[in-house]
């Protein structure tokens, strides 16, 4: 066993914020089906300000058979 102190987990530690972001766009072709089985989420823009921008970037990615690769951490400090 390798002896960890405290200073050593947090130094080792996965730090992440809450956020959201675009990481890509990939052709629907290449998105496997078994992965809008389970574990999926349904996002939405509840922002008035950028509403009419959402709603643009969905409707083009649907135009083109797109689909958005994102990063989703919901809360700090927890998985991505």
């Amino acid at each position: 066993l390798v002896p960890f102190t405290s200073i050593d987990e947090d130094v080792l530690s996965f730090k992440t914020e809450k956020d959201f972001s675009i990481i890509g766009f990939l052709k629907m072709k290449h998105i496997s089906h078994h992965l809008f089985m389970s574990n999926s989420y349904i996002v939405t823009c509840t922002d008035p300000n950028f509403q009419d921008a959402f709603v643009a970037l969905v409707a083009g990615c649907r135009n083109r058979n797109s689909g958005i690769l994102a990063r989703q951490v919901l809360r700090d400090n927890g998985v991505p």
